[in-house]
């Protein structure tokens, strides 16, 4: 079971353009069946694989 959690990116959307994410605040968010309790609100970066199995596990 693989969660796919983003965080907040702290210049918005140029700064994703750009390559320049800080972590900002306001929360994770998350995508799929959990995402309803997900706190995350605004522009948000997720991090995953380039091929199939896109989950990137932590831990």
């Amino acid at each position: 079971n693989c969660r796919f959690t983003s965080v907040p990116c702290a210049g918005g959307i140029t700064a994703v353009k750009e390559g320049n994410c800080t972590p900002g605040t306001g929360g994770n968010g998350e995508l799929g069946y959990y995402s309803i309790n997900a706190t995350g609100r605004g522009i948000q970066t997720l991090k995953t694989k380039a091929l199939p199995g896109y989950c990137i596990t932590e831990g």
